[in-house]
């Protein structure tokens, strides 16, 4: 079953090794997280969860990727120097 070009590869957290893959076309796409955007959500809502204390609210707050394909790659390299080395 070698060689099969059915089967599409995808991974998650843009890990060096998945840009890699995406860009050597072994991996047909990574989502990539966004640690700042991650950072500036928790920065927001720390002051609440310290202010209500043992009962605060738990609320689910999206934290964004973004996903890295053949088409992209170049591009998130750009933005994003280093990503694909480590």
């Amino acid at each position: 079953q070698a060689n099969r070009t059915d089967v599409k590869i995808y991974g998650i957290d843009g890990t060096p090794a998945g840009i890699k893959a995406v860009e050597n076309g072994t991996l047909r796409a990574t989502a990539a997280a966004q640690p700042v955007a991650a950072a500036k959500t928790l920065f927001e809502e720390t002051p609440r969860i310290v202010a209500d204390g043992p009962d605060a609210k738990q609320t689910l707050k999206p934290v964004p990727y973004e996903m890295v394909t053949a088409d992209n790659v170049a591009d998130y390299l750009k933005t994003h120097p280093g990503a694909n080395q480590g």
